[in-house]
């Protein structure tokens, strides 16, 4: 909590005592993707986590989480070198005939992007929206989610991530604690029993979607 008041407060210096880039201040749905964007971006590879290691020691912080939220909306969005991510542009932008354009489709996404209460640094801004229109469906696996899934079993921390992506609540087990060829502890019953064996059919999603993944 401390952490997020104070790049919420840091934001609005771009470190020349201007405001931050004419976006406003960050909110803590601005801070919690932008802290996400750093840990899929450090999680791709060791030479990207080494490139953020050496940015954060060169750069701030806010600086490093935008620079990893436009990677990662480059490389989610599938964009061309020359086209622009939301996180690049504001809702009111144009093409303009002295670059290579893609600012209005990047401004339009963005719009929608804030229309369904995603952030605009969000990392994977279509997955974002996908989970926003199906909140009334319920707890279930999404593409991101794999994706954060494969890097956790690659030995990156992204269980709370993963737990949120997939619509679980808090009196859900996660289900990294889940064993697959285990039967429900005997304590179970009611709603816990109902719950636990939810997070084994999400688990077994996600086990499946990253085998279909790297075939």
């Amino acid at each position: 909590m401390r952490m997020a008041a104070m790049l919420m407060r840091n934001s609005n210096d771009d470190g020349n005592g201007n405001a931050n880039g004419g976006e406003g201040p960050l909110d803590a749905r601005d801070v919690a993707a932008l802290e996400l964007a750093l840990k899929v971006r450090r999680a791709r590879s060791a030479p990207d986590a080494q490139q953020i290691d050496w940015m954060l020691a060169e750069r701030s912080r806010v600086d490093v989480m935008k620079f990893a939220a436009y990677s990662c909306q480059m490389a989610s969005l599938r964009l061309k070198p020359w086209e622009q991510p939301p996180a690049h542009v504001s809702v009111d932008d144009k093409d303009r005939p002295e670059q290579c354009g893609g600012e209005t489709a990047a401004a339009k996404l963005l719009r929608k992007m804030l229309r369904h209460g995603v952030s605009k640094w969000h990392p994977n801004p279509m997955g974002a929206i996908e989970r926003a229109q199906d909140a009334d469906r319920g707890p279930h696996v999404t593409q991101f989610a794999i994706e954060m899934f494969k890097s956790h079993r690659r030995g990156h921390d992204f269980r709370d991530e993963i737990h949120a992506e997939l619509g679980l609540a808090s009196q859900h087990p996660s289900v990294l604690d889940i064993d697959m060829l285990a039967d429900p502890p005997p304590s179970l019953t009611g709603a816990a029993l109902a719950n636990w064996k939810l997070a084994k059919r999400l688990l077994g999603q996600l086990i499946v979607g990253e085998v279909a993944s790297a075939a």
